[in-house]
């Protein structure tokens, strides 16, 4: 998967940096994250822009726990679902009895590109 992060470079760090972006406390859904950086329509792009930094190392500087599906759902398994639960529920993140985040509640709401504008894509995706 490295050949993809060289040739996603600018995108993944865009990516990143919308992830970044997000609030202690809040969460965003990957289509709403790919909205933010400028990508509508990419939400699986963010998917594996996240599991990129798993490899590389880089999960403590982006904040890749606050980003969850478009149902407020967690799409890890294992291990890595126990530990994004664990960080959310930290940041005062609440899960409803089927495991779900209350996107209107956590949510960032209608996203804004990283240039600041308002994205077309006002409803978050997965």
């Amino acid at each position: 998967m490295a050949a993809s992060m060289a040739s996603d470079g600018s995108a993944y760090a865009r990516i990143f940096r919308a992830v970044r972006g997000i609030p202690r406390g809040r969460v965003a859904a990957y289509g709403q994250v790919a909205a933010l950086a400028g990508l509508p329509g990419r939400a699986r792009q963010v998917g594996f822009a996240l599991r990129e930094l798993g490899d590389a190392g880089g999960r403590g500087a982006v904040p890749w726990h606050r980003v969850v599906n478009a149902r407020g759902c967690i799409s890890l398994d294992g291990e890595a679902a126990a530990e994004q639960r664990a960080r959310l529920l930290a940041e005062g993140v609440v899960f409803d009895a089927r495991g779900r985040v209350d996107l209107r509640r956590f949510g960032l709401g209608a996203p804004r590109t990283i240039t600041g504008r308002r994205s077309r894509s006002a409803t978050p995706t997965s």
